[in-house]
């Protein structure tokens, strides 16, 4: 696997497609910030956010992991996040209190 480097991405209000309301913290990869042009694997995230809260994770509008504790957290899968080329990784937070989350994802390229 090749390592591409890392990508961070903050939160912002008002995504009506938060499922915990439009006035939580909604922190979204879409492919320009991604800048990825083809599929590939997410193999750590990190991130942080208010306290106390909890985090879900979308691939496009699909379900994909949640994490109990969203103010500092990372994720060290045995299963790699494969993502397609196109798509847009969200992390949807059920506050919308201080400080704003930052997600940084750590992407390799597809064997």
């Amino acid at each position: 696997m090749g390592y591409l480097g890392s990508r961070q991405a903050r939160g912002a209000a008002g995504d009506v497609t938060n499922p915990f309301g439009p006035t939580r913290w909604t922190v979204a990869f879409t492919p320009a910030v991604l800048s990825i042009p083809d599929d590939f694997l997410v193999y750590h995230i990190a991130l942080s956010g208010p306290a106390p809260s909890q985090v879900q994770v979308f691939i496009g509008t699909v379900f994909y992991s949640y994490a109990a504790r969203g103010d500092v957290n990372d994720w060290d899968p045995s299963q790699l996040m494969y993502v397609r080329k196109g798509e847009t990784i969200f992390f949807y937070w059920n506050s919308g209190t201080a400080p704003v989350p930052v997600v940084t994802l750590f992407p390799h390229t597809v064997v």
